[in-house]
This record gives structure tokens, C-alpha cells and sequence, in this order.
């Protein structure tokens, strides 16, 4: 007879454990805030707090950090961690100790060089509208 198909049974999806990771997170961010409503501070956070005092729903987080003004949770579903270092931080990969990537500057028009070649010629022009010549960047 043949088998049925069903794969070995341990083996789950990395997009799914990703998303449930990410989940996580969300789904206890309104007691963590309702937490900072109450107290004035994150100093003291806990995950059991959470939980008795909060939403019992909260569940799949670690605090890592929690101080007067801000928090670091994570949540680590499959073995990839994914946390949300403060309340205006955005839920990212990685796990606390993650350094945050530093944003990149906005480019300027004169930074910003298109060069494009037709019919063997090279032209170029600085910034999205300037003029165009014959050359290269500079």
C-alpha cells in the first residue's frame, strides 16, 4: 500500500514559526503598554505580570530588558528570535543583543549620478532632474 503522504510529522515551517515569533510579540504589546500606563514606568515587567494582571494570553515572549522608559522583548519560535526593543521600535529579527542597523542617509541630487548608454554613447545627469550630457559620472 502506499504511503499516505504526511511527511515525518516533526518538521513545520519556517515562514510559520517566523510569523507565530512575530505574533507573539504583537499579541502582547497592549498589556505591555497597559503595564506602562499603570506603573509609569517598564521597571519590573515580567512575563508572569503580564499574564495575571494583563491578558493570561500572553505567552511565547522573554523580557530581556525594562527600565523607567523603555523594553526589549523577544520571542523565539524555531529557533529564529525576532524582538521589539522599546515602544516606537518596530518588531525586527534577531534577538535583544541585535544592534540595531543604522538608517541609511537619504541620498542627495548630488550624489545621486544615472548614467545610460544608447546607440554606444554614454550620457549622464546628476540627480533625477538634471541635465543630461555626454560622459560619465563623476
Amino acid at each position: 500500500m502506499a504511503a499516505s503522504g504526511s511527511g515525518s510529522g516533526s518538521s513545520s515551517s519556517a515562514p510559520e514559526e517566523m510569523e507565530m515569533a512575530m505574533a507573539n510579540i504583537r499579541a502582547s504589546i497592549p498589556a505591555v503598554e497597559a503595564y506602562y500606563a499603570d506603573n509609569g514606568t517598564y521597571k519590573g515587567l515580567t512575563l508572569e505580570l503580564l499574564q495575571q494582571r494583563y491578558d493570561a494570553g500572553v505567552q511565547g515572549i522573554t523580557v530581556v530588558k525594562a527600565n523607567d522608559q523603555t523594553y526589549c522583548i523577544e520571542s523565539d519560535a524555531g529557533g529564529f528570535p525576532w524582538h521589539k526593543a522599546g515602544p516606537a521600535a518596530d518588531i525586527v529579527p534577531g534577538d535583544c543583543n541585535t544592534p540595531a542597523l543604522a538608517p541609511v542617509p537619504p541620498q542627495t541630487d548630488a550624489e545621486m549620478c544615472i548614467e545610460s548608454t544608447i546607440d554606444g554613447v554614454t550620457y549622464y545627469k546628476i540627480g533625477p532632474s538634471g541635465q543630461s550630457g555626454p560622459g560619465r559620472c563623476p
